[in-house]
């Protein structure tokens, strides 16, 4: 019961992660507190109300400090002194239980050092995963002492939250220095998921064969190695790439805005959350769901060459301008006939001789 709470912790935790905007990358969430990197304090006196999530920081609660959630720690060091009103979950890094630490609730230890004082209460029950025994058999007639194997749900719950989120680190580091080639893969994999998946799939049948003749002939076997390796970095850059577009779906579902570092890490923590929890508790198809992703994003990655161009390569094919709408055609009305006017003759005037002033008798 103690194990499936814990579970359920981290993955409720998981969902509710903000970006920081310090030195310290320390945020307030509307209930609790999530640090990535640097330090934090919960001075005296002061109360937390929700979960304090640390992210490879360094984090201490004072004396009289109240802490009205759980505690979770990533890779972090926990100094605590102060009273917790819940669990104490550590995956990573260093819890010390001071002589003032007060826990009402349980401690739970995935590959962490705990340091607990003789003086600190912890109400609930402490686990310590990591101090484990481990059997080694050797063959032949060596007497090595027999050491029993017992592998519990515990560890093997650690290994499954330690790969999540390293591959959410790794999805950090990627975009943080490569985010417009991170961008174009997301891109030709939203847009053509289908040709990505098949041109994925034909990348793998052909160069798994070819990479293992290489191999064999010994004389090209580093060709076969560096085949082997660039399948490898192009199966993670496309699962990094399409976990940064899981994580701007996911801000923009809660109107959210942040950096692509950070969507990038909260879309592979989501994804590999799935197709890996799959893949452990669906027997003998389970990796099938990891697969088709995979393909997908090595399909992603070649489309867009390595995330240097974007998809498509080409420029669409070239369209003659639209012409301009013909206007319907009118019915042609009779052309009135124009004809110069008939020119009117003004009558030829006779000439009068000129009368002769000599023959006018006078009277």
């Amino acid at each position: 019961m103690k194990r499936c709470f814990a579970i359920l912790l981290f993955i409720i935790l998981a969902t509710s992660l903000f970006l920081p905007s310090s030195t310290a990358f320390a945020k307030g969430l509307a209930e609790g507190e999530v640090v990535f990197g640097g330090s934090y304090r919960l001075e005296s006196g002061q109360t937390l109300d929700g979960d304090l999530v640390i992210f490879g920081a360094v984090a201490t609660l004072e004396e009289d400090s109240v802490v009205n959630g759980s505690v979770i720690l990533f890779g972090a060091n926990l100094d605590i002194s102060g009273e917790v009103n819940g669990d104490v979950v550590g995956l990573g890094g260093l819890i010390s239980l001071n002589e003032t630490a007060r826990i009402h609730g349980d401690v739970l230890s995935i590959g962490s050092h705990m340091d607990k004082s003789s003086g600190a209460l912890v109400m609930g029950a402490v686990n310590d995963i990591t101090k484990m025994p481990y059997s080694f058999s050797f063959p032949g007639e060596l007497n090595i002492p027999n050491r029993n194997i017992d592998f519990t749900p515990g560890l093997n719950f650690a290994w499954y939250v330690l790969k999540v989120f390293l591959w959410a680190a790794l999805a950090a580091l990627v975009v943080l220095f490569v985010p417009q080639a991170s961008g174009r893969v997301a891109q030709a994999f939203l847009h053509q998921p289908l040709i990505a998946a098949g041109l994925g799939l034909l990348t793998v049948i052909l160069a798994i064969p070819l990479a293992l003749v290489f191999i064999v002939t010994i004389i090209f076997a580093p060709m076969g190695l560096f085949i082997f390796l660039l399948l490898g970095l192009c199966w993670a850059f496309g699962l990094i790439a399409i976990g940064l577009e899981i994580g701007k779906r996911f801000a923009a579902l809660i109107n959210r805005q942040w950096a692509d570092p950070i969507l990038a890490t909260i879309g592979t923590f989501f994804l590999m959350l799935v197709i890996n929890g799959v893949n452990e508790m669906v027997p003998c198809i389970g990796w099938m769901l990891p697969a088709a992703v995979g393909l997908v994003g090595v399909g992603a990655v070649l489309m867009t060459r390595l995330g240097t161009q974007t998809y498509p390569l080409f420029p669409e094919a070239y369209t003659s301008p639209a012409k301009a709408p013909a206007y319907p055609s009118q019915p042609h009305s009779p052309r009135p006939d124009i004809s110069p006017e008939p020119s009117i003759e003004k009558p030829i005037e006779e000439e009068l001789p000129p009368e002769d002033t000599n023959n006018i008798n006078p009277t």
